[in-house]
């Protein structure tokens, strides 16, 4: 027992020693055995060979696996000796192979030897071949370099069926000319050259041969050119251009291309005349043949276009040419060109006007040649036979046209008569004048130089006034009375003198009449004087003025102490003082005004005036009866006074006359008549009749110069004396009947939207006329209207409105409805006065209807509720 003791105490040790199959068997459990590819591929060739599990399992598994290793060595011993078999055969082949190299070898060394002389002869061979070969190169490039291929020899030939050439034909053209310039650089530079100088003879010849081609070519093309045909080939602008460098050919070609050009326009010009253009449109141009401005206007038309097509036309003929060849040549073969149509048109011309007589016509017709010659001038040469025939067509027609005048002025004076009770001009006067006005306002200002027109209008009036005047004088002459001669020559010089004023170089027919008229108006003034001008009568009315300023209160109306207001009371007295005082101060600065005669008359100076009517401290309000009188007469006094030393204007005299002895006359109404008698007389500078062009009403001026005083100003501006007396006597009786009826406030209004409106309606009206209707031979937006008349027309139908049974007697027999007096007066006015502005007289007539239909009635009725103005309920009329 003891001794199994003792043998159990190493094994109990022995647990404290490391055991490596533990470690091993802890190693395999803790591996991932399941996750080893490796391990799972070997299990899968192993397994096939376990049968079965026992304890000899490991020993035939190691046996099996013996075997098969056996088995691959076998294997690959099996295979690497057929390999080895294969690399020793390949080796003999090898050797084999080598032995058969070194007996080539050693061959051809024996034969080298034996052909060494060969060899030299070979080797001198193929350098001459080289030589040669260099000498061939050098050879041909000489050739190819200064001669021409069969396709550029074929080319300068031109097309063998017409002749014509190609773009081909340049690139051979300018072959030659770089060979020609080549061998000449060739031939100085290395002296006698024969190669180089038989050369450039040669190409020499092909250029002068390709030119003649060339010209033949261009020849057949300018043939066959036409005006439908715009757009030119290529080949003839690269043609002309080529020739240029050939001076003498390029004039030939130029002369081809013009007789071209000059047969088709005048077979074109033809076909315009009788056949029209394709399809009918435009019409053929001597189905207006009747009427000679159209029939010669429509035919300068054509030739202007036609001529514009030409010139484009050898533009671009020439475009590829140097600019100088352009310039040097192009107006002159224009010019040349045109000159085929100066022979059939100057015959058509001419025949038109052997039938013509209508002087009006035929200065239309030399204006328009004016405008033609200076339009084209521009495109032909200076002394180009369209120019010079155009010239001659202008001087027929100016000499046809001051013929025509003359004798349609000699006719129209044979029948000037006697003057008529009226002392006004007769109607050969204003057929006269009429026909003067056609006349100048046909000639448009853009269709010649200012030299011309003054000019053609001095030698008009010439024509036209200087008869004229010899008849009135010679018609005055039957008249009895120095003053009735005096009278019917001034209203003959005014009828002038307004139609001649608004004219260009008209100054010094003004002065002339201005001349006359002071020296007939100096003759009215001494052997007759209106009542009431005299210096005594005046000397009365201002004694009658002092008697006022004594006792003011001997002039108050009744109903003054009736009204309730203080407020109203002091108003009244306060602008009754200012009227006086305003009217009081314009008759003392004309009576101290030496040049009006009245030095002598003893008057208050305005600050006495002042003091005397400020200083009464009674409220009245003045009746104007008596005052108004002598405002009335010395105001006649210093307008007429002044006028006669001016222009002698006697129907300012008779409007003051008519002023002074109509009684109650309301203030708006006697307020505009006095205000437009001053800017008729100048007291108004701004206004005045020097200012007459700037402030006329043009709509043009109007409306693309923004210039809209002229709409204010133009309506207070008038003409000539007899313009202003007529205005403002219709003016005086429609405001006696309209204004008390209306009120003077809103007589007031009345006026001044009346005065706006029917210019601003005038405007439109030309507007439409002008350029909208564009009515033939209208020049409305150029007109320069002034005068009253417009509101006056707007008055009328006003006035038609409210006093619609008032008719209206007509050449002391004919009744004429009140409602359509208006609308007759509209045409009568513009028969028997041709200056008269109908667009005016219609636009016052429209403002007219619009303000008794309501719209404008709107409007005065919204100022006069915005803007009060208090007149009261006194009386200021005269």
């Amino acid at each position: 027992m003891e001794a199994g003791e003792g043998s159990m105490k190493p094994s109990s040790s022995s647990h404290d020693l490391p055991n490596p199959i533990k470690k091993k068997v802890e190693s395999l459990v803790s591996q991932k055995l399941h996750a080893d590819q490796d391990f799972l591929k070997m299990v899968d060739y192993v397994a096939p060979m376990v049968d079965e599990i026992d304890i000899h399992v490991e020993r035939r598994l190691q046996h099996q696996l013996e075997e098969r290793k056996i088995k691959a060595n076998r294997d690959y011993l099996q295979a690497f000796g057929e390999v080895n078999d294969r690399v020793q055969n390949f080796a003999a082949k090898v050797r084999q192979l080598n032995s058969i190299c070194q007996d080539m070898t050693n061959r051809i060394q024996s034969n080298k030897a034996k052909t060494q002389d060969l060899l030299a002869k070979t080797a001198s061979l193929q350098n001459e071949k080289l030589t040669l070969e260099k000498e061939q190169s050098a050879i041909n490039d000489f050739l190819t370099r200064y001669t021409l291929t069969s396709d550029e020899e074929a080319a300068l030939k031109g097309s063998e069926a017409d002749g014509t050439v190609d773009t081909k034909f340049f690139a051979a053209l300018q072959r030659v000319k770089h060979i020609h310039n080549d061998s000449k650089n060739l031939l100085r530079s290395s002296g006698e050259h024969l190669a180089a100088l038989e050369i450039m003879e040669q190409m020499a010849s092909k250029l002068e041969q390709a030119y003649e081609v060339l010209y033949r070519s261009i020849q057949r093309e300018c043939r066959v050119l036409n005006v439908e045909f715009l757009e030119l080939k290529g080949v003839l602008m690269q043609s002309i251009a080529a020739l240029q460098d050939r001076e003498v050919l390029f004039k030939y070609a130029l002369d081809e291309y013009v007789t071209a050009r000059r047969n088709h326009l005048v077979r074109a010009y033809i076909d315009a005349l009788t056949r029209g253009g394709v399809g009918g449109t435009p019409k053929p141009i001597e189905l207006v043949s009747h009427d000679p401005l159209r029939y010669i206007g429509d035919m300068l038309a054509w030739i202007h276009q036609a001529m514009a097509t030409e010139k484009e036309l050898l533009q671009t003929l020439l475009k590829l040419c140097s600019a100088d060849v352009l310039k040097e040549n192009g107006v002159v073969v224009t010019s040349q060109i045109s000159e085929a149509l100066c022979r059939p048109f100057k015959i058509r011309v001419e025949q038109a006007l052997t039938t013509e007589t209508n002087c009006v016509v035929l200065y239309r017709l030399s204006c328009l040649f004016t405008f033609y010659l200076e339009t084209m001038a521009s495109s032909l040469c200076p002394d180009a036979m369209l120019l010079q025939t155009f010239t001659e067509l202008k001087e027929l027609t100016l000499n046809l046209f001051f013929s025509a005048l003359h004798s349609a002025i000699q006719k129209l004076l044979v029948k000037m008569g006697t003057p008529d009770y009226d002392l006004l001009p007769v109607s050969v006067v204003h057929q006269v004048l009429l026909l003067l006005k056609e006349v100048l306002e046909s000639h448009d200002g853009a269709v010649a130089n200012v030299a011309d027109k003054k000019e053609n209008f001095e030698k008009i009036f010439s024509i036209v006034l200087d008869p004229l005047n010899q008849a009135v004088q010679l018609s005055a002459s039957e008249l009895h009375a120095p003053v009735d001669v005096a009278v019917y020559t001034l209203n003959c010089l005014s009828a002038i003198n307004s139609c001649i004023l608004l004219y260009h170089f008209t100054d010094a027919r003004l002065e002339m009449i201005k001349a006359q008229v002071t020296k007939n108006v100096q003759l009215n003034y001494e052997d007759g004087k209106i009542s009431g001008m005299e210096s005594s009568r005046i000397s009365s009315a201002l004694i009658l003025f002092d008697s006022f300023l004594a006792n003011p209160d001997h002039y108050k109306i009744d109903q003054s102490v009736k009204l309730s207001s203080v407020r109203l009371r002091d108003l009244v007295r306060e602008r009754t003082t200012e009227n006086i005082v305003a009217a009081y101060r314009i008759i003392y600065d004309k009576v101290i005004d030496s040049n009006n005669g009245y030095s002598q008359l003893s008057i208050k100076n305005v600050e006495q005036v002042v003091d005397v009517v400020s200083g009464n401290k009674t409220r009245f309000t003045i009746h104007l009866e008596n005052i108004s009188h002598i405002i009335m007469s010395i105001t006649s006094v210093m307008f007429s006074r002044r006028r006669i030393q001016r222009h002698g204007n006697e129907f300012v005299y008779f409007l003051i006359y008519r002023l002074f002895t109509t009684p109650e006359i309301p203030p708006v109404t006697l307020t505009a008549i006095i205000f437009q008698t001053a800017v008729f007389l100048d007291f108004i500078p701004f206004l005045g009749s020097d200012r007459i062009r700037e402030m006329c009403l043009m709509p043009s001026h109007i409306l693309y110069r923004s210039e809209w005083l002229r709409m204010i100003a133009s309506p207070f501006m008038h003409a000539s004396d007899m313009h202003l007396f007529f205005n403002m006597i219709s003016l005086l009786w429609k405001g006696k009947r309209l204004e008390p009826l209306l009120g003077s406030s809103r007589f007031l209004f009345l006026l001044a939207v009346f005065t706006i409106f029917t210019s601003g309606t005038m405007v439109g009206l030309s507007y439409l006329a002008d350029e909208l209707m564009v009515l033939n031979d209208s020049d409305f937006m150029s007109n320069c209207a002034i005068g009253f008349s417009g509101v006056i027309f707007a008055l009328k139908v006003l006035h038609t409105t409210y006093f619609p049974h008032s008719d209206q007697i007509l050449f002391q027999w004919f009744i004429i409805p009140s409602k359509y007096a208006c609308w007759i007066e509209l045409f009568l006015i513009k028969l028997y006065v041709p200056n008269s502005s109908f667009i005016g007289h219609l636009s016052g007539i429209l403002v007219g209807l619009a303000y008794t239909m309501g719209p404008l009635k709107m409007l005065v009725d919204f100022l006069e509720s915005v803007i009060p103005l208090q007149f009261g309920q006194f009386d200021l009329s005269v």
